[in-house]
């Protein structure tokens, strides 16, 4: 009995293990199956995706040279537009450039006129007029104590040409600061130099000036007032002589011989007429340069026709009792019409060249003498010596208040 469980148990044992075999070849065999199906999925799945990227790629690069030529043509349309826009910038510029020589130099014998005109200054010195300050006071501290001079002060008092003016600022300014001292300095000095008296090159001498004024009393015109006004600067004086020098720098840089001579002939006569000696640097500057450098001879005829018309604005302005804008349309109307109708006529011009020409000989033959006294030409040379000597004085005396002040060790302490 126990023999037949035995041989049960065994084949029962067997008939298990041939179940599992087969159990697992069937399960082997579909994990190959199933392995190989994957196998062949990612195979199709990794010749799509080449595929899909290869794909991607063309259109890359088809985007890429699409975008290259877009890039191009953009550049090509910014290229045109910046040539455009230069070619206008430049344009434009020639444009103002010519504008502005036109309106400087052919304008020039009325706008310098008018410059110098003195109700400009008063004009101008009333809306800059305002109470006193500590460093307007400073700058007139020896007329308030002196009344040197009157009206003619600031040529005497010391306070008012540009280095002494700041030293009188340094010694009211107290505990104010540098900043404060230099808005004070330029403050005082604008509402000078914006008035009719405006401001000394150097300080004078009163009785040196008294004795220049009586040694050239003999030259027609050359009185007090001129003289105070040779050896002074205001503010339109300035702008005169900055706006000549503009037009001489057009009319040197295009070599436009006419508008040089024509500008020149303004200037001239608006120096002489005003006595403007930054506007006279200039015109004998801008002469010996044009002579000298650019081999230009001025146009005779032209600056004839520019003095006649500057004389006849300054003629005008003065006589003409009007505002001073109407003045100035009224002037630039009639000098328009007499040069257009009269000056530019081709008789005229040819009356005006034979005339000069004339002129130009009997002045080759005039000696300063025939018509200035010798004693005036005399006490000229004095005079221009003895200026230069006080101008080297001056100067060898704030050198030495400069060495002082730096020597010094209370100034020192001050200053720190």
């Amino acid at each position: 009995m126990r023999k037949k469980g035995f041989k049960i148990l065994k084949e029962m044992r067997k008939s298990i293990s041939q179940g599992i075999e087969d159990q697992r070849q069937y399960v082997g065999k579909k994990l190959d199956d199933l392995s190989a199906e994957i196998k062949d999925q990612a195979q199709q799945t990794k010749e799509q995706a080449k595929q899909a990227l290869e794909d991607l790629e063309d259109q890359a690069d088809a985007i890429g040279k699409e975008v290259g030529r877009y890039h191009q043509d953009l550049k090509d349309a910014a290229g045109q537009v910046g040539d455009t826009l230069s070619e206008g910038a430049r344009e434009g510029a020639r444009r103002v450039n010519e504008t502005t020589a036109k309106i400087v130099g052919g304008w020039s014998s009325v706008v310098l006129p008018f410059l110098g005109q003195k109700d400009l200054l008063r004009y101008l010195g009333e809306l800059t007029q305002s109470a006193a300050s500590k460093y307007d006071k400073a700058l007139d501290l020896s007329y308030l104590q002196t009344h040197i001079g009157g009206s003619y002060h600031r040529l005497f008092d010391g306070g008012h040409d540009l280095i002494s003016a700041w030293s009188r600022v340094r010694e009211a300014a107290g505990d104010d600061t540098f900043a404060q001292q230099v808005v004070g300095y330029t403050s005082a000095l604008w509402k000078d130099v914006t008035t009719v008296q405006g401001l000394p090159f150097a300080t004078v001498d009163k009785s040196d000036f008294d004795t220049w004024v009586s040694r050239l009393d003999g030259i027609p015109g050359v009185d007090r007032e001129y003289l105070a006004d040779l050896i002074s600067y205001d503010v339109m004086e300035i702008v005169g002589a900055a706006l000549s020098v503009v037009g001489v720098f057009f009319a040197l840089r295009d070599e436009d011989q006419k508008q040089l001579s024509s500008l020149l002939g303004s200037m001239g006569i608006t120096t002489i007429a005003s006595a403007n000696p930054l506007m006279g640097i200039c015109v004998v500057a801008t002469s010996a340069y044009a002579y000298r450098k650019k081999k230009m001879e001025l146009d005779k005829l032209e600056m004839a026709k520019s003095s006649v018309i500057t004389v006849m604005s300054l003629a005008m302005f003065s006589i003409l009792g009007l505002p001073v804008l109407v003045n100035l349309v009224v002037v630039c109307v009639v000098t328009q019409v007499v040069r257009k109708k009269v000056l530019d006529n081709e008789e005229v011009q040819a009356i005006l060249s034979a005339y000069i020409g004339e002129i130009g000989s009997e002045i080759g033959k005039i000696s300063m003498k025939d018509f200035i006294p010798s004693e005036a030409i005399a006490d000229t040379r004095v005079f221009c010596s003895e200026v230069a000597q006080r101008m080297r004085r001056i100067c060898e005396s704030k050198k030495d208040a400069t060495e002082d002040c730096k020597n010094s060790p209370s100034e020192k302490r001050t200053v720190a």
